[in-house]
């Protein structure tokens, strides 16, 4: 599956949730960006296509000012420095999911919250669809 860049797992997540549709369709759904580089070498952005299965309020407006993998990051709180955002005052008083396919550290997750807070939205939750080691949420 990886050399399917993750997207063939994506069937294995979602079609077995189908209250997603239900819970999540009065919200805007921020997608965390890959990298540029992967998104044009794939032609796709496996986490667009992951939320569209269950939405079609995506946000795409989180992106990364350069080109940055942070598996190959030593220090990935750093990505906070690389995250941005535009078109924000869409996410203005809505209901906003954050949507990541994997968390690993956290920090793209924290840093995108932190961007997402700026425009004041009614809430904010997030959505992983998995986790490395579940033993890092009892923190």
């Amino acid at each position: 599956y990886k050399a399917l860049d993750d997207y063939a797992l994506k069937d294995c997540f979602i079609e077995s949730f189908q209250e997603l549709k239900r819970t999540y369709k009065n919200y805007i759904i921020v997608v965390i960006p890959s990298s540029q580089k992967d998104n044009k070498r794939r032609g796709f952005c496996p986490n667009v296509e992951i939320v569209k299965t269950f939405s079609q309020h995506i946000f795409t407006g989180l992106y990364k000012k350069e080109d940055y993998k942070q598996t190959k990051q030593k220090d990935r709180s750093q990505v906070k420095k690389i995250l941005s955002i535009k078109e924000g005052n869409l996410l203005y008083k809505k209901n906003v999911l954050v949507f990541d396919d994997v968390i690993t550290s956290s920090n793209t997750l924290q840093a995108a919250f932190q961007q997402v807070e700026k425009y004041h939205p009614k809430q904010i939750k997030a959505l992983v669809l998995a986790c490395p080691h579940i033993d890092y949420f009892k923190k």
